[in-house]
């Protein structure tokens, strides 16, 4: 963000939070999913350009997520760890509010532990942040 180019205090802060949260088991691929679902799910083209075009492993669902939202469910139907993984991200993006432990609960039945969950979902929601930061300061390039 150019913004943040004059302030470089902020800018060291930002990528502080940025390393932290991805410092994880979680994979890069997963990283990136949920980066790439909540910038579809905030409208933020730019961000999800931009993800796209460095997710070089997640062709097939970059394709799938610029398609309507039954392709990525058939999808969803073959990959279940990404399912709920992609459920939630979802729900936190859309409806952080009604987030619930059920949605934590079926990470962990797919074998993702409490920090990488932790660590997704607060990727995510910083995703979500800015991209609807970018989207407010009018900085969709």
């Amino acid at each position: 963000m150019p913004l943040l180019i004059h302030s470089p205090v902020i800018l060291d802060l930002l990528t502080t939070l940025i390393s932290a949260v991805r410092r994880s088991t979680v994979s890069v691929q997963e990283f990136s999913l949920a980066a790439l679902v909540t910038s579809r799910i905030n409208g933020s083209v730019a961000c999800f350009n931009e993800q796209a075009h460095t997710a070089n492993e997640l062709v097939d669902v970059i394709a799938l997520l610029r398609l309507d939202e039954r392709e990525l469910q058939r999808w969803e139907q073959r990959h279940p760890v990404e399912r709920v993984t992609l459920q939630a991200v979802q729900w936190l993006t859309r409806a952080p509010d009604r987030f619930s432990t059920a949605l934590l609960t079926s990470l962990f039945d797919q074998g993702i532990s409490s920090e990488q969950a932790i660590n997704l979902l607060a990727w995510s929601g910083l995703c979500g942040w800015l991209n609807r930061l970018k989207i407010a300061l009018g900085d969709t390039d």
